[in-house]
């Protein structure tokens, strides 16, 4: 097999990869939007929250209950530097809403999953490093804004 062809090959199996850890790591957020799209939803201390994903076994040993409205808002932080093209506009309502206790339509809870699979979407389109160099990015901002804030870090 000639090296073009096998270049070829192998960006595409890394792509099919790609994809399927994309599907794994929306699979919680997911279940969320349709758990919020029949009106429900976990609490605990009077805030929404959801479990994290069993990704692999050294995640599922750590797995947790998470607030929904910053994970929300981590993940539009992170694609706003990905994919500033791609609106997260309605996630971020539904963020807000989720932490204001205030009602979601269902029709938001469509809109806000819309947006979100159009970010799992384009995960596989994305070089190897820029989705943990946003993350890494978005948990440093997160921290220098508590510090101005004055909370502790």
């Amino acid at each position: 097999m000639d090296p073009e062809t096998v270049a070829s090959i192998t960006r595409g199996m890394r792509k099919i990869e790609k994809r399927e850890k994309a599907h794994i790591i929306a699979a919680p957020m997911r279940a969320l939007m349709d758990l919020l799209a029949t009106g429900e939803a976990y609490e605990a201390d009077g805030r929404v929250v959801m479990r994290m994903p069993d990704i692999d076994e050294r995640f599922a040993e750590r797995a947790e209950w998470v607030e929904v409205p910053p994970a929300i808002e981590g993940w539009r932080d992170c694609w706003q530097r990905l994919a500033p093209d791609i609106s997260t506009y309605y996630l971020g309502v539904l963020a807000a809403r989720l932490r204001d206790d205030k009602p979601i339509t269902p029709r938001l809870v469509e809109q806000a999953r819309a947006e979100f699979d159009r970010t799992v979407a384009r995960i596989p389109e994305i070089e190897d490093g820029r989705i943990s160099s946003a993350i890494v990015t978005t948990q440093i901002a997160w921290e220098v804004e508590k510090l101005q804030r004055g909370e502790a870090a």
